[in-house]
């Protein structure tokens, strides 16, 4: 999870690599508003790493603590069905 602060920085930091290689990217997250870790995460991107930022196609918000890996797995290809219908 990022967090404010120099650790959620670093974070950032460890993620962008990563990143970088992808095509596009989707992100999930909690919450909304601006303590959100993904608009944290979003907007960090933005103001440091505007190549990364421009690859982010999405965001969708779940319930971390009850959603599964395959339920993030099927909420992604929803995304990407309707994406690819655009």
């Amino acid at each position: 999870m990022l967090r404010s602060g120099s650790g959620g920085r670093r974070v950032v930091v460890l993620v962008v690599p990563m990143l970088v290689v992808l095509g596009a990217v989707l992100l999930f997250g909690s919450g909304t508003g601006r303590s959100s870790a993904m608009e944290m995460l979003l907007a960090d991107l933005k103001a440091h790493h505007a190549d990364v930022a421009e690859k982010v196609i999405g965001s969708v918000v779940v319930d971390a603590h009850h959603t599964t890996e395959n339920q993030l797995l099927a909420r992604a290809r929803e995304f990407y069905a309707e994406y690819n219908r655009k």
